[in-house]
């Protein structure tokens, strides 16, 4: 636009003051151009916004004075900057190839407004539906990494990192947290006498009443086999052992279906809190797990509680 402004002003008697003034618009908006184009962080993004935004105000003001002198010498005025901020139709310099283009590819017609929101809509419906798929495989994919297949709780590798996460959470806000392992009394039994697909579906029936028992915040997963862990957030050994019992004593209670045959399984709970019996995740694991094991060896339906070495 200011170009063509200066191209109107050769050979007048303004286009000694026309030339300066047209190259210092052109000098302002390579500018900020420039400063666009730079990666910067968030903070200077603003700032040059703000700068940005300072030149192109003067900037507008210089072409208003560029179109002044147009007409004033009284050569043809081209768009004006008002034009432009109230959105009049204009033409610009080149529109015919456009126009051009646009007739070749809309049958020698030039597309109407309504068909043109028409091909914008379709496009953004298109792009929703990839979007939406895209975001349904992340989910998928996110479910395999960490999920259980089998029992739907999270796996071992994710449970263990949530304990990581949850120590370093009590440790800055100076909480306590329990850990919990359990796992079934003579379920190997189960898989010999019943085979393994009873076996599968008596886990899965475990794994509901664990995460029954538990609040929003608390995280199950499967360790391996017919072992679980708990991480009990914000809980200190008493909170912990109340929950360790409640799961204990609704395991025993209730009454697994198998086939034609209804049979009673009990639970060993081992129980860890940070920071009073361990801070450090692998020696937790460690030391519930043997606690755990010492329930088995009581005859098992027990809940065994750690305690600082």
């Amino acid at each position: 636009h200011t170009q063509g402004l200066i191209a109107l002003l050769k050979g007048t008697e303004f286009f000694s003051t026309t030339k300066p003034l047209g190259a210092k618009i052109i000098s302002n908006l390579n500018k900020v151009e420039k400063s666009q184009a730079k990666k910067v962080s968030a903070d200077e993004h603003i700032s040059r916004y703000h700068g940005n935004m300072r030149i192109l105000k003067k900037t507008k003001n210089d072409i208003a004075q560029l179109e002044k002198l147009v007409i004033q010498s009284g050569s043809t005025s081209p768009v004006t900057v008002v034009m432009i901020e109230k959105g009049e139709r204009i033409r610009p310099k080149g529109y015919e190839g456009i126009e051009l283009i646009a007739r070749s590819i809309f049958k020698g017609k030039a597309p109407t407004p309504a068909t043109t929101w028409k091909v914008v809509w379709t496009i953004i419906g298109f792009l929703a539906i990839v979007s939406i798929l895209f975001f349904m495989l992340q989910f998928v994919q996110r479910r395999h990494v960490v999920f259980d297949k089998l029992t739907g709780v999270f796996n071992r590798e994710y449970a263990v990192e949530k304990l990581e996460e949850e120590l370093n959470v009590s440790r800055h806000a100076n909480t306590k947290c329990s850990l919990l392992m359990m796992d079934l009394d003579k379920f190997k039994n189960i898989n010999d006498e019943y085979g393994h697909a009873v076996g599968d579906s008596v886990l899965r029936e475990f794994a509901v009443f664990v995460r029954k028992c538990l609040r929003k915040s608390d995280i199950v997963g499967r360790y391996g086999g017919d072992e679980f862990i708990v991480v009990l957030s914000s809980a200190d050994k008493k909170h912990a052992l109340e929950i360790a019992e409640q799961i204990k004593t609704s395991v025993a209670e209730h009454d697994f279906k198998i086939k034609n045959k209804t049979l009673k399984i009990t639970s060993s709970i081992g129980l860890i809190t940070y920071p009073e019996d361990s801070t450090m995740v692998a020696d937790m694991l460690l030391r519930v797990d043997a606690a755990m094991y010492q329930a088995k060896s009581r005859g098992g339906n027990a809940v065994v509680e750690v305690t600082r070495v």
